[in-house]
């Protein structure tokens, strides 16, 4: 229920809180200053409520369930997400410094992956349709996305400040990347990142290296981008011949 064990720090020392997988609703403020150290729950939960963990200082947050279960659960803000401030985010047991959102998750949330402190990189396989906001708010670990030709929209701040962010790998073609509807400071304060399309580069500020990718052989697809800025080859009606 509501402040349940609130401010249980204040007489104890939590180390380690395991809540029981028959537990689907924890709410407001229900262990808010309890001082865990680290959480564990299970895909039971379905619905956490405003402040549920506040000022808890958790360090660590152990998720029990598959990645689509994660992305189930509804964060209304920041605050109520347990991973926010934390040190480790696992899923069963393991830590995340790598996530792929599976199909079936036809949208992110938003505050889903709020300042996952390990994620490295993120790839939206076939299916996902959208990146909601705030869903990778202060990822600053984030360096690597892989996004797919089916996502849609991506929403305001959902890539806020993803300060290490340097590449955005998309498996469609400049034109198709130019119309995924893309809200206001989408990209917040994230790194200089280059977007590498199927048939060229875009950089953060805009600028297009278009090239016939098709014609290029591994090696040259892999480095296809500084090919064409080391060697200026000239472009004929926007396409580079090779």
């Amino acid at each position: 229920g509501e402040d349940a064990f609130s401010n249980l720090a204040q007489e104890y020392s939590v180390n380690s809180l395991t809540i029981p997988n028959s537990v689907a609703k924890i709410g407001s403020g229900a262990f808010y200053n309890c001082g865990i150290a680290k959480l564990t729950f299970t895909n039971s939960v379905k619905t956490i409520n405003s402040g549920a963990f506040s000022n808890s200082g958790i360090v660590e947050v152990d998720f029990i369930g598959s990645v689509t279960d994660w992305c189930s659960i509804s964060f209304s803000a920041s605050d109520i997400n347990p991973m926010l401030g934390v040190e480790r985010f696992c899923i069963n047991g393991e830590l995340m410094t790598s996530v792929t959102i599976p199909g079936n998750v036809t949208g992110v949330k938003s505050y889903t992956f709020v300042t996952a402190p390990n994620l490295t990189s993120v790839v939206f396989e076939a299916g996902v349709k959208t990146i909601n906001s705030n869903a990778f708010y202060n990822c600053s670990a984030i360096s690597e996305i892989t996004i797919s030709k089916g996502v849609t929209r991506i929403s305001s701040n959902a890539f806020y400040k993803c300060s290490s962010l340097i590449r955005i790998n998309y498996n469609g073609t400049i034109e198709d990347w130019n119309e995924i509807t893309k809200d206001g400071n989408w990209d917040n304060g994230s790194g200089n990142y280059i977007i590498y399309c199927t048939d060229g580069t875009i950089t953060k500020n805009g600028i297009i290296n278009q090239y016939d990718y098709n014609r290029l052989n591994t090696k040259e697809r892999n480095s296809a981008p500084l090919l064409i800025k080391a060697i200026d080859i000239p472009l004929k009606n926007g396409i580079i011949n090779l």
